[in-house]
């Protein structure tokens, strides 16, 4: 257990190892201040049946069985921890270097939208949510012509959101 609060947090490659996810997540609140990043890597659950197969022919160390948790499901945890994503990034469209083809497939064909989904490694960088409740402004826009009588009427109607409404 650590007390101090860190700059940083790295989170490489262990998302799939922990036996409660979420437990962790939380626990990286104490050890973070509002001007901490937290960055998280994790494996790709598309991958999951390549890597199974990659492991049982031998050309992958094995490993004890993952959490294989979408981004969606990992950015959740975070938000139930009290972080917020600000930064998703995918790399790693081809693990194996393969002349000419690695480097194209990395550095330019895994930034293209449609094959971004597709990467091995998916990472995200988090910090924490602000504590206490936001206030907000809300600005309503009418569409209307010049209806001579009507603007007092909506006016009256329109309620008060956020911290002010204009």
């Amino acid at each position: 257990p650590l007390d101090e609060p860190f700059e940083a947090i790295v989170v490489s490659g262990v998302v799939g190892d922990l036996t409660d996810v979420q437990a962790f997540v939380q626990s990286l609140r104490r050890v973070s201040t509002p001007r901490t990043r937290l960055f998280v890597e994790h494996y790709n659950p598309l991958w999951q049946p390549v890597i199974t197969a990659a492991e049982r022919l031998g050309a992958k160390m094995p490993q004890p069985d993952q959490n294989w948790l979408a981004p969606d499901d990992l950015e959740n945890l975070l938000d139930l921890a009290g972080f917020e994503v600000i930064r998703r990034d995918r790399r790693l469209l081809l693990p194996v270097n393969v002349p000419l083809l690695a480097p194209l497939a990395n550095r330019v064909l895994a930034k293209l939208p449609l094959l971004q989904r597709l990467c091995l490694m998916q990472g995200m960088i988090a910090r924490r949510r602000p504590e206490g409740p936001v206030e907000h402004s809300v600005s309503v826009v009418v569409p209307c012509r010049n209806e001579a009588g009507n603007m007092a009427g909506i006016l009256d109607r329109v309620p008060e959101m956020g911290s002010h409404t204009e």
